[in-house]
């Protein structure tokens, strides 16, 4: 192996590090290994997250569906010390999506990530805010319901975000429905700078062509965006700005 590939591995190795860090965490409080690598990102996931970061340097971050905080994680890992992170999360109960593999939470998601922030030490440059950005879709709705929660109970606070705006990258792995990609990219669309990066979760799978519906009603009206799907992420951006050149060159 040569200097230069030798380097590009190293690289790698301390992106996939960061996930790796979090995994372990939420590893010894816990959770079970398979809901941890179903809900959540994965390594390469990660390093493709973390890479840009380093890349786009943000000043301001957002997350739009935090769940119990291994993507936060890696996200205040990888980004500047003087960055900011915004992580918007109903906080509904784990138990909404760790039932399935038998692991048992009543306790509200962001319960978790305060206290995996402040394991790392980066509760200060975080905000947490309780809610969903946009209104809960149908499907949400009905899965809350069955399990005994009230959606009236849950505040819709996009709003609140635009307190911290401009944001220069942003994570939507939220309500995974048509409408709610498409409303949450919509709104998220006021809040950001002009050189951002967009990046969307569960591009492939079950969940895929719900979500690329809704990014695809967003560029019907927004056609100064593109989009570049790789495996399970998707990468929003104007096309007209350096960020393109940097999608071209990495993909």
């Amino acid at each position: 192996m040569n200097a230069c590939n030798c380097f590009l591995q190293m690289e790698r190795d301390k992106l996939v590090h960061y996930w790796q860090m979090v995994f372990e965490y939420f590893l010894e409080q816990g959770f079970p290994e398979g809901l941890l690598r179903f809900v959540c990102i994965n390594p390469y996931e990660a390093s493709q997250i973390s890479a840009f970061i380093e890349r786009i340097n943000p000043r301001t971050m957002l997350e739009i569906g935090t769940f119990i905080g291994l993507s936060t994680g890696v996200l205040v890992l990888a980004s500047p010390p003087d960055s900011i992170l915004v992580c918007v999360d109903p906080n509904l109960p784990v138990n909404v999506l760790s039932e399935r593999f038998h692991y048992f939470e009543s306790r509200g998601s962001l319960w978790f990530v305060r206290n995996m922030l402040e394991h790392f030490e980066k509760r200060q440059k975080t905000v947490v805010l309780e809610g969903c950005f946009t209104p809960m879709s149908a499907l949400y709705r009905d899965r809350l319901l069955a399990r005994g929660g009230n959606p009236e109970n849950v505040a819709v606070i996009g709003e609140r975000a635009r307190d911290f705006a401009p944001y220069d990258l942003v994570l939507v792995d939220g309500d995974h429905s048509e409408e709610s990609v498409y409303a949450d990219l919509s709104l998220v669309y006021h809040y950001i700078s002009e050189g951002a990066l967009i990046i969307l979760h569960d591009l492939s799978g079950d969940w895929g062509i719900h979500v690329f519906s809704g990014v695809s009603k967003f560029l019907q009206e927004h056609p100064e965006f593109s989009v570049r799907i790789h495996e399970n992420l998707g990468f929003l951006y104007r096309r007209s700005h350096h960020i393109s050149t940097l999608m071209k060159g990495l993909y």
